[in-house]
């Protein structure tokens, strides 16, 4: 064995012993201090008072001092006084000082401290003793550390101001004797040594209690190893396939693993109640007689311990089983088994799943406090094995039936996609009543099924299989008529009948019996059809023979079906939203927005055309241009909204004079431009004089009347030009000479060209 060497517990306890040596000494010291600072205070006392009086004889029942203290001579003061100090160098000063009124002087003589001095005041007294002088008296300052010198004591008592112990005359010092000799060097030696000792003896104190200690571990571990070894033999034995673990196998394994253990018992639960599953020194066929309610057991606070998770350790098992037991008989029967003989029982929980499976129980028959704390918890470790074990088992069985429940999903949604690969092929045609009878074939339970779409306020049948469309098509249900609330979840609905009868009218129970729905549908699974968070229709799938037909996998499956149909019902809204606006986005981009005539760039194409069409077939095409007068001063007196309104009646006035396929464009704020095929001069005359006239008639806005007119240029292809360009400009030209000269429209003639040869 290899011991450490505690350093941090060795410098503990040393200077734990050499503290407590240390401390008892200084205690002793100042005790011996504070007696001997006594005694020198006494000594110091009795020396100055002897002091003070041989002076107050000496020198102070003087005729002279007497006299010049009561005539008040100076010069004979101060020599009287300097002889004094000169007699006495304790002395620092001697002076006079007034006398306080009513001060009492019981010795001739006053001593006082103050500021760490003696000051001593004297009566100054005639020769005879006698008289003495009653205003003055003299003060002598002496330093008592002089005085201590005199007597000897100035090593080890020294007067201090502050601090230190109360001295004499109300002086304070502090003793210094101790500190050479025994108390001195002794006192660190001595507690240096009780210090070692100290230490030494706590080393050898934890050394042995760490022989003991490691003795006791080695013989727990080899214990725990061997038991250790036959928990890995057994968890090897059971983990192999097929392998029924049975509860008497496991209390055998825990009697041979526990080393105090004798016998035991195995509580097992079935439903509600504990019973004996197995035993080990008792009678298993008299135990099986007796079963324990789960409920009572946990409400009783001293029977509820066994069902507990932690090992508990129990002294009276008859007396806890009788506690359990409320049948008298079952008492009685108690009686008989002579489990009073068990001096001890260690039990554990064993629970799978968070849910108690089984109570195992080890006992013993001599010892009230037979097993260990490592026994509590070997017996733990292997419950919590066995618990491990029984979850492993159903972990593999409840994967198993996912196994099949995944397989059978797998199978429906692969079946699913393909159906919905083929509703998004674009050749293909939507049909509700194809959606309703895949949902009924996909859905595991569904029998039959009907599908309500909404129209308007009201949900109307537009699919059924297994039922009679055309009865169902005549009922019209609101949303206070279903069988369910208008939210987006699917749900379970097995009292349809009921409901039905209590929310519809007579008529269209009828006509629901005569579709086909005369009672026997057992449970419905509701589908909402969701779109744009607004319920459209329902998928109803019936079930006629069992009530919980539909459970959690089955609204799993239904509810991603509805969800794939929303999406491609929502796609389908979509793309018609879109191919309405690309229509009106193509209706923009080629027309006027006030007006909705052709603008410039669709005019320049239809105008491209139908000049092609005469040059193909070599007749005449006219273009106009056309320009309105008056139109700026409605706008500015009447505002833009007048002239929008001016320009959208005057748009309509011009289509309602033209053919279908004539061309009409607004291409500037008043001006407008018009080209016209298949007729010849003249009725191009008479259709200007009509759109002029149209335009002259007045406007009624907000009560006034807006007048327009128009002035308008017409150019011929191709005597004019060929090409649109020229035709507008010479239309443009003619358009401002019919303009100059008052005209309601004008040709471009070839006398023109002269008047304007860039054109």
């Amino acid at each position: 064995m290899r011991v450490k060497f505690p350093l941090l517990r060795f410098v503990l306890f040393f200077v734990l012993g050499f503290s407590l040596a240390f401390a008892l000494f200084s205690l002793f010291e100042r005790r011996i201090a504070s007696e001997r600072l006594h005694a020198s205070a006494q000594t110091f006392a009795n020396f100055v008072k002897h002091e003070a009086e041989h002076w107050s004889v000496r020198y102070f029942q003087n005729v002279l001092l007497y006299t010049a203290l009561a005539k008040d001579i100076v010069w004979l003061n101060e020599r009287e006084l300097t002889a004094f100090k000169k007699s006495n160098p304790e002395i620092l000063d001697a002076f006079v000082v007034e006398a306080n009124a009513g001060e009492i002087f019981p010795n001739a003589y006053r001593i006082q401290a103050r500021e760490g001095l003696l000051r001593v005041h004297f009566l100054v007294f005639d020769a005879e003793g006698q008289d003495f002088v009653k205003d003055r008296v003299v003060e002598a300052v002496i330093d008592p550390q002089l005085v201590l010198h005199r007597l000897g004591m100035e090593e080890t008592v020294k007067i201090v101001p502050q601090g230190g112990k109360p001295f004499a005359f109300g002086l304070r010092a502090a003793y210094s004797g101790l500190e050479r000799g025994l108390y001195g060097i002794w006192r660190w030696l001595i507690s240096l040594f009780a210090g070692a000792v100290f230490a030494f003896w706590s080393l050898f104190s934890s050394y042995r209690k760490e022989l003991d200690i490691e003795r006791k571990l080695r013989e727990e571990y080899e214990r725990e190893i061997r038991a250790l070894r036959m928990m890995n033999e057994f968890l090897q034995a059971v983990l192999r396939p097929g392998y029924n673990l049975s509860y008497a196998e496991i209390l055998e394994k825990a009697v041979a693993l526990i080393p105090h253990a004798q016998g035991g018992t195995v509580l097992g639960r079935r439903g509600d109640f504990l019973v004996f599953e197995a035993a080990l020194g008792h009678p298993l066929e008299a135990l099986q007689a007796f079963r324990f309610e789960l409920k009572k057991v946990e409400a009783h606070p001293e029977c509820a311990v066994i069902v507990q998770g932690e090992p508990v350790v129990l002294a009276d098992l008859k007396k806890l089983f009788a506690l359990c037991l409320s049948d008298e008989a079952e008492r009685a029967l108690l009686d008989k088994l002579r489990f009073e003989r068990v001096r001890c029982v260690l039990s554990v929980a064993i629970n799978v799943s968070g849910e108690l499976r089984a109570v195992l129980s080890v006992d013993n028959l001599e010892r009230e406090e037979a097993f260990s704390p490592s026994e509590v918890e070997l017996l733990r470790l292997f419950a919590g094995q066995v618990s491990a074990l029984w979850e492993r088992r159903n972990f593999e069985e409840r994967l198993s039936l996912q196994a099949q429940e995944l397989d059978r999903k797998s199978r429906i949604l692969a079946e699913m996609l393909n159906f919905i690969k083929a509703l998004l092929n674009p050749d293909h045609r939507f049909d509700y009543a194809h959606i309703l009878r895949k949902a009924v074939e996909l859905v595991p339970g569904a029998q039959r099924g009907s599908l309500l779409l909404k129209e308007g306020k009201v949900f109307v049948f537009r699919a059924a299989v297994g039922y009679d469309l055309e009865k169902l098509a005549q009922v019209a249900l609101t949303e206070e008529e279903l069988s369910r609330e208008m939210t987006p979840e699917v749900k379970v609905v097995r009292n349809l009948d009921e409901l039905n009868r209590s929310r519809l009218s007579k008529e269209k129970l009828e006509l629901l019996t005569e579709s086909g729905g005369d009672g026997t549908i057992r449970a419905t699974l509701s589908v909402p059809l969701v779109l744009e968070g607004e319920i459209v229709g329902f998928f109803n799938l019936d079930n006629l023979e069992d009530p919980e037909a539909f459970g959690p996998g089955e609204i799993e499956i239904a509810q991603l079906f509805a969800d794939q149909i929303s999406v491609i019902l929502e796609r389908l809204r979509l793309e018609e939203k879109l191919e309405e606006q690309k229509r009106l986005l193509e209706h923009l981009s080629c027309h006027d927005p006030l007006t909705d005539l052709l603008n410039k760039r669709a005019f320049q194409e239809m105008a491209g055309k139908v000049l092609a069409l005469a040059r193909r077939e070599k007749k005449p095409a006219f273009v106009l241009y056309l320009d309105l007068q008056g139109f700026k001063e409605v706008n500015d007196r009447f505002g833009h909204e007048a002239g929008d309104t001016a320009l959208k009646v005057i748009a309509e006035r011009l289509q309602k004079n033209l053919r279908e396929n004539d061309v009409l464009a607004r291409i500037g704020g008043d001006e407008f431009v018009i080209v016209l095929y298949g007729i010849d001069r003249g009725s191009v005359s008479t259709i200007v004089e009509r759109i002029v006239a149209s335009i002259r008639e007045p406007l009624e806005w907000q009560g006034n009347n807006l007048t327009v007119s128009a002035n308008v240029g017409i150019a011929v292809y191709p005597e004019d030009g060929e090409s649109l360009e020229k035709l507008l400009r010479r239309a443009d030209f003619a358009m401002y000479r019919a303009k100059k000269k008052g005209l309601p429209f004008a040709f471009f003639e070839d006398g023109a060209q002269g008047e304007d040869e860039e054109l």
